[in-house]
């Protein structure tokens, strides 16, 4: 069992060693490391795609700021509308009153002027 876990360590340790992240490889001579092969075209493409990947990031960053901001512009919005909707309809209870109390007066004083018509051609 100690040999076992000792060949386990030295194995995984010459299997990892000196791997350099990026390496450049003939045709024909084997790769001393494993990882993913590249041609240069597919090299374009994938840095391509990991910038347009950045773009999108900060197009999406920015539009959760805008989306942010909209969403107080729209709460602001309805507050002042449901405070407008309540002004307006204490409103229309007063204009109502009014008209109530002008249509009373106006029937009054057409009362008295007709009674003072009469009362002047006796």
């Amino acid at each position: 069992m100690k040999y076992f876990a000792a060949a386990l360590i030295f194995i995984s340790s010459t299997a990892n060693a000196d791997c350099p992240a990026v390496s450049y490889l003939q045709e024909g001579k084997p790769a001393s490391c494993t990882g993913y092969l590249f041609t240069p075209e597919k090299e374009l493409e994938v840095r391509t795609k990991v910038a347009n990947y950045d773009v999108m990031t900060d197009i999406v960053k920015k539009q959760d700021e805008l989306i942010g901001t909209m969403q107080v512009r729209i709460n602001d919005i309805t507050s002042n509308n449901i405070k407008l909707t309540e002004a307006l309809s204490s409103q229309k209870a007063r204009d109502e009153y009014q008209n109530y109390a002008y249509f009373i007066l106006g029937a009054v004083l057409a009362g008295l002027a007709s009674y003072a018509a009469v009362q002047a051609y006796k």
